[in-house]
């Protein structure tokens, strides 16, 4: 990034930016498992693994811990 003259963005920044686009990419896989029909087989196993993917991704980063309330 400094070859191409960002000098003022961090690492510890980057990180914080890549954490809060996991939740934003969490809850936008929340919004799309719900559009998926449980009962066609296919939307089903989707919308899991889906879910699985991003709940895993935010555990790991113990971004939970940064929603309020």
């Amino acid at each position: 990034m400094n070859a191409a003259g960002i000098s003022d963005y961090s690492l510890e920044q980057a990180r914080d930016d890549y954490d809060l686009s996991l939740l934003f990419i969490f809850n936008y896989t929340m919004i799309m498992a719900g559009a998926f029909d449980p009962a066609n087989e296919r939307g089903r196993k989707m919308a899991e693994e889906g879910l699985r993917r991003a709940i895993a991704s935010c555990t790991d980063r113990n971004l939970f811990s940064r929603i309020p309330g």
